[in-house]
């Protein structure tokens, strides 16, 4: 699969037509298909741009065509503000207050 495939591929599973991409990044929406049909070669600005607009995009996978499309994201937990939250309801079960810190 080249580039173009690749560029294809991406838009399709992103939901994004040839027409808003071209939009978006300045360029005509042949310019587009000729990325995506292997005409026109893709310049380092715009690999940059679509690794600055898809950050969950694998550059590896978008440049070189291995690994996955997407790059693994780490589940992002919201622990702080759950053992905030935790705190909170026990000290209100047992009448106490927040002890201040230093730094409040």
């Amino acid at each position: 699969m080249n580039i173009g495939q690749r560029i294809k591929v991406l838009l399709a599973y992103k939901d994004i037509s040839q027409a808003d991409l071209a939009k978006e990044f300045g360029v005509s929406r042949g310019a587009v298909n000729q990325w995506i049909n292997g005409d026109k070669t893709i310049g380092y600005d715009t690999i940059y741009r679509f690794l600055n607009k898809f950050q969950d995009l694998n550059a590896r996978w978008f440049i070189l065509g291995t690994g996955d499309m997407l790059e693994k994201q780490e589940q992002s937990y919201q622990l702080p503000e759950e053992i905030d939250r935790l705190v909170a309801e026990s000290l209100k079960k047992y009448g106490l207050e927040k002890p201040k810190l230093k730094d409040e």
